[in-house]
């Protein structure tokens, strides 16, 4: 039940010290969000990554967490977080966002073969589909989706649902 919390938890140092990005990538209210419903997941890190995937990453997010994006998805001009969550093999892709009543947990997509190396937040745009050709626009941020040289996925919310668009294969 505490896998979550404690991988979080145990990014910090003996001394206090900050030795991961990903232990204070959001507040404390999210990580036991994400407990509560994801129990037996844990939060993707650096160390879940390749040495070469970890390289290309920090080399453009130093100081980011791979697990975990920041941005309006939902349009409604509060910050919301994208997050990939690990349990063994397979990995899944959720977005959260602060409500009234707590925090809104929506699963975005599940990766069986947890092949995914990092999230990231992309302002509002065009994308086309390389596998279909077909075009989508998107009226506020993006959540991005990569595996290092292999895939890359955005996920635009439309009708109260996000829809992939595969922009690498």
């Amino acid at each position: 039940m505490l896998s979550l919390a404690v991988s979080v938890a145990l990014c910090i140092g003996a001394a206090g010290a900050i030795e991961d990005p990903c232990a204070q990538a959001g507040p404390a209210s999210l990580w036991r969000a994400v407990q509560a419903q994801y129990s037996t997941y844990r939060l993707n890190s650096l160390s879940d990554l390749s040495e070469h995937e970890r390289k290309l990453y920090e080399s453009e997010n130093a100081g980011s967490c791979p697990g975990v994006a920041k941005a309006d998805f939902f349009g409604d001009k509060v910050t919301s977080y994208a997050l990939i969550l690990r349990s063994g093999k397979e990995a899944i892709v959720i977005t959260a966002r602060h409500a009234a009543r707590g925090w809104q947990l929506v699963e975005v997509d599940r990766i069986p073969d947890g092949s995914v190396s990092a999230v990231f937040a992309e302002p509002k745009g065009t994308f086309e589909d390389v596998a279909t050709g077909e075009r989508r626009s998107s009226k506020h941020a993006v959540v991005h989706v990569v595996k290092y040289e292999s895939s890359s996925i955005v996920y635009i919310l439309e009708d109260s649902a996000f829809h992939p668009v595969f922009l690498k294969d």
